[in-house]
């Protein structure tokens, strides 16, 4: 019993743990920064769905790993 408790204690830690994280305001724009600066698009197509991709795939990143610029080429 003991263990099992153990296992659900941790397993709830880590859930909030991640859940803190992945809403975190802060992450959110800091990827839709990033987003923008690589002009990340999708178009919709009527027999595939929906593609995502991005114009400017190539992007040069600082020291602490921020996109600071991106080109097509």
């Amino acid at each position: 019993m003991k263990n099992v408790l153990r296992v659900l204690f941790l397993g709830s830690l880590m859930l909030s743990i991640t859940a803190c994280e992945l809403f975190s305001p802060k992450e959110w724009a800091k990827y839709q920064r990033g987003k923008a600066k690589r002009g990340y698009t999708c178009d919709y197509h009527r027999d595939r769905g929906y593609e995502c991709y991005d114009k400017r795939p190539f992007c040069k990143r600082d020291s602490t790993g921020e996109i600071t610029e991106c080109t097509a080429d």
